[in-house]
């Protein structure tokens, strides 16, 4: 024996309280059947909501569709009626069609005299049951689905001609397959019409692969195939939807996706109306009173994804569709932006013909400005051409001096100090003054041909030439380091000595000027001198912990070495950045590309 049941306790902790009322749900079919979990949501969230006593809620699974062998109906009485001998319910809610004969037939073994509200039943199926009075619920306007949705395919296809219904062969099916002939004889327009029915589950699906693509596909319901065996609903109208090449639209809400649609209460609104029925029986009112009813919410809902997969016009549907899954346009997500862009637009648009005439007449003047800022362009340009050849012409200049007072002035004075000592020997010993006059004479000499040598030297650094960029900035390190309080550390990295002659005397001549700075302004305790290469540029960067200054006010210290600093790195195309602020030291980056400029 295969029984399906579950116990469901919503509420309080206190669902066993004798004030609370007892509902009894019962499913026609299993719990893999997602309409009737649906509906049975929709009943109880309305129940919940709108009882002021506590409810207990209880459900049991029938499976009537798939267990429909004789003694099967008489053994799930007796199972009712033990189970809920001691619990006995206040209403009974049926959901679907199958259980409504089995509750009028079996009420009296589980719950006698208690009021049925059923759900989700035919018009059909409720005059064969023949209930008694006491016994009310929702219906369903199965021909009404049927009929309209018939005529949505037709709005959304309306080439088509041919017709193709699909349904099984158990209770529910065939109730679907008199209700479809039936409708569609009747109809006046005539249709190619191919009832699917009664086919095994393999020969179905096979035959709806042959289906043609601008053909209309109606699936109604099939619970068992052509060979009596029990199939999940869900399933076969899933394998449907994905293998019929053509759209497939269905009288009541599928929960599968793929469908267009059709004409339909979703199960939660049906759901709802039979928890209405509930609360007033719930309330006192005689369920004899209440006459079966039809939800309010029927209407036409398609699948706005499938419409889109079968080129289907949204403009074809009737009026007041209910169109699911669609995403929301652009309108729709961002209506107040655009109202609000469109309103800028618009003042903008006033705004700018107030403008224009202004414009008109500031037009003989801005070309007039032009005029003056190409000539002022012009100027700059030539200036910073200009001002490149000056600094060449600077470096020239100072290479001349540099030499003239190593290779003339300089040998001369050595000549000078040599002779002052060479007279000096030769005077009488008793003679002292103008020895000693000669001695002093002689240290200003020698004192004179260093500060030369030192002149000549920072005018042109011969040894950046013979011996390299790196061995020229330690000496000028050491040498600044010999003359103030600053510890300078120096790190060239590999690769960088052999660089372009021009970038080794730029980088020599910003550091040469970055120093005297560091030494003269900043009484900085330590600097760091670091060249490297990065990314196809020689960096050279100087960091001191001085005193720094505001760097981001113009004038302020940017004298002529920072700009002569500035105009030689742009003239090879490199960058020079200075950071700093006051009390908070100095950092001074050089970039420039590693072959040099023309």
């Amino acid at each position: 024996m295969l029984l399906l049941f579950s116990l469901l306790f919503f509420g309080s902790p206190s669902y066993a309280s004798e004030t609370a009322k007892r509902i009894l749900i019962l499913h026609s079919y299993n719990y893999t059947f997602p309409a009737t979990s649906m509906a049975s949501d929709g009943a109880r969230s309305r129940l919940l909501e709108g009882s002021r006593e506590k409810i207990e809620l209880n459900a049991e699974y029938l499976d009537l569709a798939r267990f429909s062998e004789p003694g099967h109906e008489s053994l799930m009485a007796h199972f009712l009626r033990d189970r809920y001998a001691q619990r006995r319910p206040d209403i009974v809610v049926v959901i679907g069609g199958d259980a409504l004969p089995f509750v009028i037939q079996h009420r009296d073994d589980f719950a006698p005299h208690v009021p049925v509200v059923f759900l989700g039943v035919s018009r059909q199926g409720y005059e064969a049951a023949k209930p008694p009075p006491d016994v009310t619920g929702h219906m369903v306007d199965l021909d009404g689905n049927l009929t309209r949705t018939i005529d949505l395919a037709e709005r959304l296809q309306p080439e088509a001609q041919r017709l193709f219904i699909i349904a099984g062969s158990g209770l529910v099916d065939r109730r679907w397959q008199v209700i479809a002939r039936r409708i569609i004889e009747a109809r006046d327009r005539k249709l190619e019409t191919t009832y699917l029915f009664d086919l095994r589950y393999d020969e179905l699906i096979a035959k709806v692969a042959e289906i043609p693509n601008d053909a209309i596909v109606i699936m109604l319901s099939m619970f068992r195939d052509g060979g009596g065996t029990a199939v999940m609903p869900s399933e076969v109208t899933a394998q449907v939807a994905k293998s019929s090449p053509a759209p497939v639209y269905a009288p009541y809400p599928y929960p599968v996706r793929g469908f267009v649609g059709g004409f339909s209460e979703n199960y939660d609104a049906m759901g709802r109306t039979a928890g209405d029925i509930a609360l007033e029986i719930l309330g006192g009112k005689d369920p004899a009173s209440i006459p079966p009813r039809t939800s309010s919410e029927a209407a036409y809902r398609v699948d706005h994804q499938a419409m889109l997969r079968w080129g289907l016009n949204e403009s074809n549907l009737p009026p007041d569709s209910v169109v699911l899954f669609k995403q929301p346009g652009v309108w729709e997500l961002y209506r107040r932006y655009i109202i609000g862009a469109g309103s800028l637009v618009v003042l903008q648009s006033i705004l700018i013909t107030a403008l224009i005439a202004q414009r008109s007449r500031r037009w003989a003047a801005e070309r007039d400005n032009r005029a003056k800022e190409s000539a002022l362009r012009t100027s700059y340009e030539q200036l910073r051409y200009l001002a490149g050849r000056l600094i060449n012409a600077q470096d020239e200049e100072r290479r001349r001096i540099a030499r003239e007072l190593h290779d003339d002035v300089g040998q001369r004075i050595a000549s000078l100090s040599i002779g002052l000592s060479s007279l000096r020997r030769h005077l009488p010993v008793s003679q002292d003054l103008t020895k000693n006059e000669l001695s002093r004479l002689q240290r200003l000499t020698v004192d004179l041909a260093e500060d030369m040598r030192e002149l000549s030297h920072g005018l042109h650094q011969g040894v950046l030439e013979h011996a390299g960029l790196p061995e020229a900035l330690r000496e000028r390190c050491e040498e600044i380091a010999r003359n103030s309080n600053t510890s300078i550390d120096l790190d060239v990295a590999d690769g960088c000595a052999e660089v372009a002659d021009d970038v080794k005397l730029c980088l020599y001549r910003v550091a040469q000027e970055a120093l005297r700075n560091i030494a003269k302004h900043a009484h900085a305790r330590r600097a760091n001198i670091s060249v490297a290469r990065e990314q196809g540029q020689i960096v050279m960067k100087i960091v001191d912990d001085g005193d720094g200054f505001d760097a981001s006010t113009d004038g302020g210290h940017c004298g002529l070495g920072l700009l002569s600093m500035r105009e030689r790195v742009r003239m090879l195309g490199g960058t020079f950045e200075i950071i700093s602020a006051p009390n908070a030291g100095t950092i001074a980056t050089t970039s420039i590309p590693a072959g040099g400029s023309q």
